[in-house]
């Protein structure tokens, strides 16, 4: 008889070690497997198996239909409702016979149509593991189950990287250890909470008046952090020059692909590098063209200005005109005199 079992089924496991020797059976074999498991609990007592195996006991016939598994499943054909049959039987592992063991055992409904094929759907399924029976779990509890793993664990996640990220103007975002976070500053008792800092004591007099502090821990790098700063700067290198601006992503989720090749990619900024060189040398041929004009117009000016503004000197030093086609002579250079300085006087020389 079956044993009562509290609990859901999907989470029971049926045993019965001696049962094939105590009913002459010897072994588990594919004609007495289905009686097997009609001994424990995850048989339908309404089921047309369970039916078959009531009806042995007092009919020879029935018997001798049910202890073969051909003529077993032949009459559940024949039948119409609940049924048990085996799906699957244990593969062979060696050319010495050994094998894994596992027996898959179907529960199905059939239902008769005239004229046409029986009904048949899929109710249940169950394995044999050696002598242990389990109940296959649905689609649905193996969903939830693979779910709320997974919720777990991302959520351990987020709350453990939640405390690594740390960004700065200066580098970024950066992702490290905890113990590497800075302690969080408290306010010094000397200075003034006021807008104005007070008078802070010299350093001599805060060493003695302040608390000892204690020695933090020195983070210990390991042989993984030393190969995670390296892959670090390995990808850095290898992909540092790429820009998602350059090289969007398209599609949908779960059909994501970029919208060009790296090779596309890396020729369109070669080619914008040599644009950018070709107008920078443009513009320095340009500049060097018009510096001599602007050189050269800038002596002739001062030539210019120099040559229209006459010297006092030149009109003293032109000799005055005379008479037509004579020329004048120059006028003596006189020297002014002096008047008479005292004898103890030096005169400068």
């Amino acid at each position: 008889m079956a044993q009562a079992i509290q609990g859901p089924l999907d989470e029971t496991v049926f045993s019965d070690p001696g049962w094939a020797v105590r009913n002459g059976w010897g072994c588990l074999h594919i004609n007495s497997i289905l009686h097997y498991f009609g001994s424990s609990p995850f048989m339908d007592p309404t089921s047309n198996n369970r039916v078959l195996m009531v009806q042995a006991q007092s009919n020879q016939d029935t018997w001798n239909r049910i202890i073969d598994y051909q003529r077993f499943e032949a009459t559940l054909r024949g039948m119409q409702g609940i049924e048990y049959v085996v799906t699957g039987t244990p593969q062979q592992l060696n050319a010495q016979g050994e094998d894994t063991g596992i027996w898959v055992i179907r529960k199905q409904n059939r239902r008769k149509r005239p004229g046409a094929q029986d009904e048949v759907t899929t109710l249940g399924t169950y394995y044999i593991v050696g002598e242990n029976i389990y109940q296959a779990p649905s689609v649905g509890d193996v969903l939830n189950h693979r779910l709320l793993t997974s919720t777990t664990a991302f959520s351990k996640f987020v709350s453990l990287a939640s405390s690594l990220p740390l960004f700065t103007p200066a580098t970024g975002h950066t992702y490290l250890p905890a113990t590497y976070k800075p302690a969080t500053k408290t306010i010094d008792p000397a200075r003034s909470r006021a807008t104005t800092p007070g008078l802070e004591p010299p350093p001599s007099s805060q060493a003695s008046i302040s608390q000892p502090v204690a020695g933090k821990p020195t983070p210990k790098i390991t042989a993984t952090d030393a190969r995670t700063l390296f892959d670090s700067l390995a990808l850095s290198l290898r992909y540092g020059h790429e820009f998602m601006d350059e090289n969007p992503l398209k599609g949908e989720p779960g059909s994501f692909h970029f919208s060009a090749t790296s090779q596309a990619v890396y020729e369109q900024r070669l080619q914008r590098e040599r644009a950018a060189q070709a107008a920078a040398a443009a513009a320095a041929a340009a500049a060097a063209q018009s510096a001599p004009s602007t050189q050269g117009s800038q002596p002739g000016s001062q030539v210019q200005s120099a040559v229209g503004t006459p010297m006092r000197d030149e009109g003293r030093d032109k000799p005055s005109p005379g008479r037509k086609g004579s020329e004048g002579k120059p006028k003596a250079k006189r020297r002014k005199s002096k008047a008479p300085t005292s004898p103890s006087t030096p005169i400068a020389a």
